[in-house]
């Protein structure tokens, strides 16, 4: 399993979520799903900044996105290259 690797979003929400960071553990290996936090462009987000804490902002190449923590569903594992 690629923990913390971040891989495109194939998902209906890519225009504005283009990546997921895969987060879950390896102790879970043998499901079928997989727990991604969802990246977001940061240019999405209204005027205010995220709350830092809770939603750091990372350069995924030349792309500035934020890690949206509240919003982590679970995910095929396909999709980042498990299972």
């Amino acid at each position: 399993m690629a923990r913390f690797d971040v891989f495109a979003n194939p998902g209906q929400h890519s225009a504005t979520t283009p990546y997921v960071v895969e987060v879950q553990s390896d102790l879970l290996d043998g499901l079928h799903t997989t727990v991604v936090i969802p990246l977001r462009w940061l240019d999405t987000m209204s005027d205010m900044a995220p709350p830092e804490r809770l939603m750091p902002v990372f350069d995924v190449g030349a792309s500035r996105c934020f890690w949206r923590l509240p919003s982590w569903p679970p995910y095929p594992a396909a999709c980042c290259g498990s299972g």
